[in-house]
């Protein structure tokens, strides 16, 4: 699974990278808690058991990606877990990305709000007769910086939008092949009956006397 950096404000820009490594450590540390298992064991129909201890996360050195592994008694199981857990993060994520976003969104309305208020300002001052030149100057720059804010946020809310912070970036695939295991079994039984038969059948040969023996008495 792939973790996407979400802050694109100008200060942060040159530490998307990092917080998205940071990211994947986190998310890979919540697979085993109870945010992401029960979502598991609902969604799975699964009991608990089979749930907790069975699905993990690792991130991977130095990238932003995150590996989900899950083990069960077939691949075609371990295969449904791991996909469940992906969704489950996926959605945890959503969650999380929804909640930024209504913050963004509401420090971009304040910041418009703002703004207005500095231009009403400037043209306030700028249509006083004989308003000193240091106050129209503060009121301008007052005006430009609440107009770089406006933009600022306006950027920050429509880069993130509600979209999900992780996504997968490859499917669940069957490490184990229950047919090989199944063939492979049936070989070793087949053996080890081979080597059964063969030792009764020899026991039973060196015990058996030989037919026709002549009996010989002495006195």
């Amino acid at each position: 699974m792939l973790v996407a950096g979400f802050d694109v404000s100008a200060a942060a820009v040159s530490g998307i990278a990092d917080a998205s490594r940071n990211l994947a450590g986190t998310y890979a540390r919540i697979v085993d808690t109870d945010v992401v298992i029960a979502a598991v064991v609902k969604a799975t129909g699964l009991p608990r058991r089979d749930v907790a201890g069975h699905i993990s996360g690792s991130a991977i050195t130095d990238s932003a990606i995150l590996r989900v592994r899950a083990t069960a008694s077939s691949s075609h199981r371990a295969s449904t877990l791991a996909t469940a857990t992906a969704k489950a993060i996926t959605d945890y994520a959503d969650r999380l990305g929804a909640a930024g976003s209504a913050n963004l969104l509401a420090s971009y309305q304040t910041a418009v709000e703002e703004q207005k208020l500095a231009d009403a300002e400037l043209q306030r001052i700028q249509a006083t007769p004989g308003a000193p030149a240091d106050q129209i100057a503060k009121a301008q720059a007052a005006d430009a910086a609440a107009a770089l804010r406006t933009d600022r946020a306006a950027a920050q809310f429509s880069s993130t939008g509600t979209g999900s912070q992780v996504r997968v970036a490859r499917l669940a695939v069957d490490v184990s092949n229950d047919k090989r295991s199944a063939i492979e079994l049936a070989l070793i039984l087949s053996i080890l009956l081979g080597l059964v038969v063969g030792v009764g059948l020899a026991t039973l040969v060196a015990n058996r006397e030989p037919e026709g023996s002549d009996v010989i008495t002495v006195r």
